[in-house]
């Protein structure tokens, strides 16, 4: 049975309560009816996507001059991703991708065999990857005709993935460890035999690739093979700044640590949250630093 799926567009005043400084860093908290499952910038505005999760059903909305923006409802999305060019994906519980086509205003549902656990928009082409619950990742063009290009086997699920910032490598973590696949050849190449990893994510030079497991944080060195650096945490999220200088990290602590990339003993800064943070996404400048948590979506300065 075909999911049922609605837009509509709704305005609410924006409640926003401004705490303390805490180091120059500055909280907003976003009330939100239902539990935040995702998160996502627009590369272009000023603009935060966020999807919430409850009862099968997501809500994406756009943070604009402070007004929260419902642009849609789709059944059973744990996870969206903003394009460079301002196209957004979200998947559905009925294994499948909906693609929003910026340049068109168009809709296009990409089919997959079983539900989609995360979606990711390459930084320089056309192109979108996905992975599923099937263990493949799925390539597709996201043209104005969008479709299937590659459809990738892996030998378990892949949990995560990003791609590099050139767009010619794309990140996966699994249960079987790390994966780097070059997107013109298509090889895949293994980079960490970390078990069960959850994410993966390249920094802005694409020379080191942050990685999440059993065992905790590492940061791989791309060019020094079987060389890593660990940060001491328990991490399920994580992302590098658009800068470069900072990692943020988050587990099941009810918080979010910031880390110096040359100096991990210790981290920079440590932001409470009042639940399990579920998601962490640095703005495109890097100034602001979103993190989810329960219901309400953070906003921090990153000075």
């Amino acid at each position: 049975m075909k999911p049922f799926i609605f837009f509509s567009i709704f305005f609410w005043p924006l409640l926003i309560q401004t705490h303390v400084p805490l180091k120059n860093i500055l909280k907003y908290e976003i009330p939100h009816p239902d539990e935040i499952s995702d998160l996502a910038f627009h590369p272009n505005k000023n603009t935060l996507y966020a999807a919430r999760f409850l009862h099968e059903e997501i809500d994406c909305f756009g943070l604009t001059e402070r007004k929260l923006e419902k642009i849609g409802s789709i059944e059973g999305v744990r996870t969206i991703a903003a394009g460079p060019t301002g196209d957004l994906a979200a998947p559905d519980f009925s294994a499948a991708v909906n693609l929003w086509t910026h340049a068109t205003g168009q809709e296009k549902r990409l089919p997959h065999s079983e539900w989609v656990i995360a979606v990711e928009f390459s930084p320089t082409d056309s192109l979108l990857a996905s992975a599923s619950l099937d263990k493949t990742v799925r390539l597709f063009s996201t043209t104005q005709r969008p479709s299937l290009l590659q459809r990738l086997t892996y030998y378990s699920q892949v949990r995560s993935i990003n791609f590099s910032p050139t767009g010619k490598s794309l990140a996966s973590a699994s249960d079987a460890g790390v994966q780097l696949l070059d997107c013109k050849t298509l090889q895949k190449t293994t980079v960490s035999t970390e078990k069960l990893a959850t994410t993966v994510n390249f920094s802005h030079d694409g020379h080191l690739l942050a990685t999440a497991g059993k065992s905790g944080v590492q940061i791989l060195d791309l060019r020094t093979p079987n060389q890593a650096y660990k940060i001491p945490h328990k991490s399920s999220v994580l992302e590098f700044s658009p800068t470069g200088k900072h990692l943020a990290t988050a587990g099941k602590g009810k918080r979010v640590l910031v880390w110096d990339n040359r100096k991990t003993k210790k981290p920079l800064r440590k932001l409470p949250h009042q639940a399990t943070v579920t998601t962490v996404k640095f703005s495109p400048t890097g100034k602001h630093l979103a993190t989810g948590s329960g219901t309400n979506v953070h906003l921090w300065n990153n000075n």
